[in-house]
């Protein structure tokens, strides 16, 4: 139980960007300080580099009797932060020394060691003589510190202040995070409605996937809810049938009407059995997302059907690859070709166009309605007055493979000729010429 606890802290968001910017806030803050302390001692050197040459030029045209000596020790030591001073002769013997160790003669500005502590050194000559001056290298830290001692307790005070604020602004900013969880983990298995809970900008991604998880959800339940009311409605007719013409066959005495209702029997079964074979053939359409396409030349195809189903005429341009997947598409034209033959008339023609690039269907049939038009493809719909038997399932097979594929189904019935039924598909050449690099 503690191991889990320990894993949920660890796993905590807002326990991880809380310590995060709070580790930034200290970083920040160490930085700040940092530069501070370097620009402070930047300033002093420059401080110290400007109290030399101004000390220097006073010295440089000052006589270096004792009494002005001693003035100048006085001054030096009342005014200057630190400075010692040594003056020599152009031959380099020493004149005056404000110090009892004198600083060593030197050619140019330089950090000299002296009383075994660095020294920045500032060299002028003129008037027959060359100042030496210098200042202990230590003021530029000591003068840190006093600054660094006088940050300390207000940045401790504005970090003391930040902190906290921060991790209320964290908790304060995944609250919405922490209601949307709450929604989805409080939401009920039959409730496959979309989360509503508002959201920051960076997890709308993550609700926007979750709803469309959601309504995919929900469709599919409810086309096997669909699918299970339709086909036991479908599958009741012909067992009906079925029951009925074997009460029939086990009641008559006669043995015609007996062959007979076995007859039936037997039809019933085989409507029932190719009804269940689309059923399943459905069902795994619809749970498909998607198709392994491949290239298929409409021409090739409707010329094998056309082996397959005597009496089909095909007009064809030349060949036309499209993308799709092969066994599906030699289902549907299957499909369509025997929906023609059975509720259309006898001709039954396949033309292939180049545009689009298309593949259609056309029956001489009496056509279909213009209301009726736009329900065709509709599972287990069968137009009013339609003489021949169906389960209305043939199209939405047709339909569902051609949407799997990317293609597109459209049907056209002109007043007084029959129905056409056009497949559009994508091109295979204008596809493999797109993926090919530049």
């Amino acid at each position: 139980m503690k191991g889990r606890r320990w894993q949920a802290v660890k796993s905590s968001l807002m326990l991880r960007l809380s310590l995060r910017l709070a580790l930034g806030v200290m970083i920040v803050a160490l930085v700040v300080v940092t530069m501070v302390v370097l620009r402070i001692q930047h300033e002093m050197k420059d401080l110290m580099e400007g109290e030399l040459e101004r000390s220097a030029l006073i010295l440089i045209h000052t006589e270096a009797d004792d009494r002005t000596l001693q003035e100048l020790r006085k001054y030096e030591d009342e005014h200057t932060l630190g400075t010692v001073f040594s003056i020599y002769d152009n031959k380099g013997r020493l004149l005056a020394s404000s110090s009892d160790h004198p600083l060593p003669l030197i050619g140019d500005d330089d950090t000299i060691r002296y009383r075994g502590k660095p020294w920045l050194a500032h060299v002028l000559t003129g008037h027959d003589r060359t100042i030496v001056l210098a200042m202990p290298e230590s003021i530029q830290l000591d003068m840190a510190r006093e600054v660094l001692k006088k940050l300390v307790m207000p940045l401790l005070i504005a970090l003391g202040l930040l902190l906290p604020w921060t991790l209320w602004g964290v908790w304060r900013g995944l609250r919405p995070l922490s209601a949307f969880a709450r929604e989805v983990e409080g939401r009920n298995n039959d409730d496959l409605s979309a989360f509503v809970t508002p959201v920051p900008t960076e997890a709308m991604p993550l609700q926007r996937a979750l709803n469309r998880r959601q309504t995919e959800i929900a469709g599919r339940i409810e086309r096997e809810r669909r699918f299970i009311g339709d086909a036991a409605h479908e599958l009741r007719t012909p067992l009906a049938g079925m029951l009925a013409a074997l009460d029939l066959a086990e009641r008559t005495p006669r043995e015609d009407v007996r062959t007979r209702a076995l007859g039936n029997v037997r039809r019933a079964g085989l409507n029932a059995t190719r009804l269940v074979a689309q059923l399943l053939e459905l069902a795994r359409l619809d749970h498909a997302e998607h198709a392994a396409l491949e290239t298929v030349d409409l021409a090739v195809m409707a010329r094998t059907l056309r082996d397959n189903w005597p009496g089909i005429e095909i007009i064809e341009q030349q060949p036309v690859a499209v993308l799709a997947r092969a066994s599906w598409l030699e289902q549907a034209v299957g499909n369509l070709i025997e929906n023609a033959r059975r509720y259309g008339g006898s001709e039954v023609v396949i033309r292939i166009e180049l545009n689009g690039p298309t593949l259609q269907v056309i029956d001489n049939g009496p056509g279909v309605a213009p209301e009726v038009l736009p329900r065709l493809g509709e599972r287990f719909f069968r137009p009013a007055g339609q003489k021949s038997s169906g389960s209305g399932i043939g199209l939405s097979i047709v339909r569902r493979m051609v949407e799997l594929c990317g293609g597109s189904l459209r049907f056209v019935s002109p007043p007084g000729q029959g129905l056409t039924v056009s497949m559009t598909f994508r091109s295979a050449t204008a596809f493999n010429a797109d993926r090919q690099p530049s």
